[in-house]
């Protein structure tokens, strides 16, 4: 597919969700999904996560199998 760099605001309106792949040695896929599009508010910092399962995985812990055993 396609791979570089864009901002969230230029997505097509029809599009409600996209891959986004981080290092890629340890084959990190996420999708993420739009829920909601909100106007931009001149009072806030973005970007701006609202929520999420877990916080973050330490570097290199070794992939998705990896991260399972360590926090297994």
């Amino acid at each position: 597919g396609d791979t570089g760099r864009f901002k969230l605001s230029s997505i097509d309106e029809t599009i409600n969700a996209f891959m986004y792949e981080y290092d890629f040695g340890d084959g990190w896929r996420h999708e993420i999904c739009i829920e909601k599009r909100l106007k931009a508010d001149e009072r806030v910092n973005y970007p701006l996560c609202i929520g999420g399962e877990r916080a973050c995985h330490p570097e290199d812990c070794g992939g998705p199998g990896g991260y399972t055993n360590l926090i297994g």
